[in-house]
């Protein structure tokens, strides 16, 4: 090049870099507040992204040592769900160790994410690589599929695009974030039961892992965001596990998904940083390592993914009637099998470590909230009635082998439930708090005032629990707290027209899916003629992505009762596109009645996002972080805390019990505020919007004496400030 090229291209990037420079100086694409918007939402993602990527490959790392194989194995792409599962349960216990130590610090955090990372780099790139693998098998086949699979596509696009946004669910504000927020601030698990009870004693495996995003996040405050994007990251997992699972069981892979993510509940819980995903996620694992297990079995049986010796089947005449379910699973590759689905390698050896992995998963499910326990229920039904009528042995042999099976899996569930049980037991004294027993704060009064037992369902109304949750329940707006939508219950219930109709392999599949959804139901209709409580449908999830399978089978039957004259399927077809179509409608409008975008696209603040979605709790909570530092304020009918600051010490009504347990243990006015004060509370923060809400339901579970002595408290304290009708604020005398 000559002297005068390089001047003459100098010249031209210098004026390339002026006529730029100037334009953009005024024209400013990207304020300095979008670009703090947009990085603090890469932020979220890539904490959440981190922590997604330690859980599989850790998972991977663990499944590879626990099953004896070697570091070049390569296992099935549908594996890498069940590792993932397994790798965040090892986390979220290791939180738990780590909290019990008082590690929680962003540095130890970042140090021991940092070796994960790096020690399990193959892990972690062979777990990414089975995983994509996977996604890009699952292509839907058929117009309903694709419908199904684009259902499903907007679900979780909307989800990931709400869950970027700051929270501002109730139970989110409540415990599932905030609880977090505090053990990160006390560097520990030491919150105190009097000042945040009941929550603190539930098990949290959720937590514990939206801890870690948190301190990975460093800002303990922005570290919600991040939780609330690793929760819809459990969500994405369990729509591919139940893509996976339909094609395991030679069914449409996108039927599944959209039938569970039609309940307009579970597809708002994908960004909600609940408990209920991953809960649902690792009910499916159990049911995924369960067939594994069959797999793997030597014993004779036939093996759950329908690999019956085809001379049988000819001989049988039994032939599956879509044709091609036999070819899409001899086309999967399955652990421990030869390329043909041989015989696994280990035989009986490694049959019983499908087993155990299943109960340990069984046990993490109980680990993310205590109406888990239906999931190690179902699931141990399912092994004891499999192993009892699957074999053409002597009853006894049979009777022995299906005990010990069961009890394999409910030792294994057991030891994996047991950490929060011993957490429990040494900061409260009770391995169960805060349920049957009275203990720590939790007294006989308020367990009955937080389980009604009075309120529950009779005996002969319980039963009908889910067909009534489905079609009065109201997300939010009743005791069901849940709008279901009516695939579930119409898609499953297609079986009950089409099951004599189906193959016996197909029907062989089925069974154990249908085992568990009924164990799993009747552990809910027993719960619900104990508690009222239990009318929630959201604490009862687990058994969803099951029934979800067996939608997805009733709809893909239905073409069995199709005859020359009358294609019964057309209208089956029809009204669950309808279905579909109306469901993401909803959706919709209620992406658009939240609108994350402009705090996305950095035109709104967090705080305005949250204060135009939440009405006047935020200026509320702007008033009490106001007050001078070390402040005690009691709330009353406000169980939401999340946005108190470090300085204040918010002593929030999560049972929404507080006035009323107060009345009955300490009596007047008077000697309820000379207890708040002997406790060091300094303000009071009322709702008065929910004190009028509670006053003005059925069966409160207040007398009237409770409302005039509340009179008589505000007129003892001091009005500090009012917002709307809504809050008002006191300082105690």
């Amino acid at each position: 090049m000559t002297i005068r090229r390089a001047w003459l291209a100098l010249g031209l990037v210098a004026t390339i870099a002026v006529v730029l420079s100037l334009y953009y100086l005024v024209h400013k694409p990207v304020t300095p507040v979008q670009a703090l918007a947009f990085a603090q939402t890469l932020a979220n993602l890539a904490v959440a992204l981190i922590v997604v990527l330690i859980g599989g490959g850790l998972g991977r790392w663990l499944l590879r040592l626990w099953l004896g194989e070697k570091t070049g194995a390569a296992p099935s792409s549908a594996r890498g769900l069940l590792e993932v599962m397994l790798g965040w349960g090892a986390l979220g216990l290791g939180l738990l160790l780590l909290g019990a130590l008082r590690l929680y610090y962003p540095a130890v955090a970042w140090v021991l994410a940092a070796a994960a990372l790096v020690g399990l780099r193959r892990d972690i790139r062979a777990w990414a690589a089975g995983v994509l693998d996977l996604a890009r098998s699952l292509a839907p086949a058929g117009r309903l599929e694709r419908l199904a699979a684009a259902f499903t596509l907007l679900v979780l696009s909307l989800s990931l695009l709400r869950a970027l946004a700051p929270p501002i669910t109730w139970d989110a504000l409540v415990y599932h974030l905030t609880l977090p927020q505090l053990y990160a601030r006390a560097h520990s698990l030491q919150v105190s039961t009097a000042e945040f009870n009941l929550f603190s004693g539930m098990p949290q495996l959720n937590e514990m892992l939206y801890t870690a995003a948190g301190l990975l996040r460093v800002d303990v405050a922005a570290g919600a965001g991040a939780a609330q994007v690793l929760g819809w990251f459990f969500g994405l997992a369990l729509c591919l596990g139940l893509a996976a699972g339909a094609r395991d069981l030679g069914l449409p892979v996108w039927l599944a998904p959209a039938i569970l993510f039609s309940s307009l509940s579970v597809a708002l819980e994908l960004a909600w940083a609940y408990a209920d995903v991953l809960l649902m996620l690792l009910a499916l694992g159990v049911f995924l390592a369960l067939r594994e297990w069959r797999r793997h079995d030597n014993g004779g049986r036939q093996q759950a993914g329908g690999r019956h010796d085809n001379g049988e089947r000819q001989q049988a005449g039994e032939r599956d009637a879509v044709g091609e379910r036999q070819q899409v699973i001899e086309r999967q590759p399955v652990v421990g099998h030869d390329a043909v689905g041989g015989r696994d390698e280990a035989g009986a050896h490694s049959s019983w470590r499908w087993l155990v992995l299943a109960g340990a998963l069984a046990g993490l499910a109980c680990g993310c909230k205590y109406t888990g326990i239906i999931v190690p229920m179902a699931g141990a039904a399912v092994v004891f009635l499999g192993e009892s009528l699957g074999q053409p042995r002597p009853w006894r042999q049979r009777l022995a082998r299906a005990l010990g099976s069961a009890a394999v899996f409910g030792v294994a569930a057991g030891a994996a439930f047991a950490p929060w049980l011993v957490k429990n037991w040494l900061l409260t004294g009770s391995p169960v708090y805060p349920l049957l027993w009275p203990a720590a704060d939790m007294d006989a009064l308020r367990q009955w005032f937080y389980n009604r037992p009075d309120l529950a369902e009779p005996l002969w109304r319980a039963p009908a629990i889910f067909a009534r949750a489905t079609f009065i329940g109201v997300q939010g707006g009743n005791e069901f707290d849940a709008t279901l939508g009516p695939l579930l219950l119409l898609c499953a219930g297609l079986l009950l027209f089409s099951w004599g109709r189906l193959a016996r392999a197909r029907r062989g599949d089925l069974l154990p899916l249908l085992g568990f959804v009924a164990v799993a139901y009747v552990g809910w209709v027993a719960l619900v003629h104990y508690s009222a409580l239990a009318r929630q449908a959201r604490l009862f999830f687990a058994f969803m992505p099951a029934l979800a399978l067996l939608g997805a089978a009733g709809l893909r039957g239905v073409r069995e009762l199709n005859t020359p004259t009358l294609r019964l399927s057309l209208i089956v077809n029809a009204a669950f596109a309808l279905v579909l179509g109306l469901s993401g409608l909803e959706l919709a409008t209620e992406f658009v009645s939240e609108n994350p975008l402009p705090y996305l696209a950095g035109t709104q603040t967090a705080a305005d996002f949250a204060a135009a979605r939440l009405g006047w709790y935020a200026p509320a909570m702007e008033r009490v972080n106001a007050l001078p530092a070390g402040s005690r304020v009691v709330f009353l009918w406000e169980a939401r805390s999340l946005a108190c600051a470090a300085a204040i010490r918010c002593v929030p009504d999560v049972v929404i019990d507080r006035w009323w347990h107060a009345r009955r243990t300490l009596g007047a006015a008077e000697q309820i505020i000379a207890q708040w004060r002997a406790e060091g509370a300094t303000q009071v923060l009322v709702y008065d919007t929910g004190a009028q809400f509670i006053q003005a339901s059925p069966d409160n579970g207040y007398a009237a004496a409770d409302w005039t002595e509340l009179e008589t408290l505000r007129g003892e304290l001091h009005s500090v400030a009012a917002f709307g009708d809504a809050y008002t604020l006191y300082a105690l005398p």
